[in-house]
């Protein structure tokens, strides 16, 4: 039931081929820069420490949620 209410928010899309990063820590991240990719995503908001230390991916932002929510000039609160 909760992926019918979902669908109207879900975008399909073609698997990314992307390469690892030396720099990533945790090679089971690449799951979601490939899908971040893939989906053309605007930014990647995480509180995944692996993630965020990238600061960005292929010119995809990575940042945690408090920063997300400056960036879109919400309250961090």
């Amino acid at each position: 039931m909760l992926a019918e209410g979902l669908r109207e928010y879900v975008t399909w899309s073609a698997d990314a081929q992307i390469s690892l990063p030396p720099e990533l820590r945790d090679p089971k991240d690449l799951i979601v820069l490939a899908a971040a990719v893939a989906a053309r995503v605007d930014a990647i908001v995480t509180g995944d420490g692996d993630l965020t230390s990238l600061k960005s991916f292929e010119g995809i932002p990575i940042m945690k949620a408090r920063e997300a929510l400056k960036e879109l000039g919400l309250p961090a609160e």
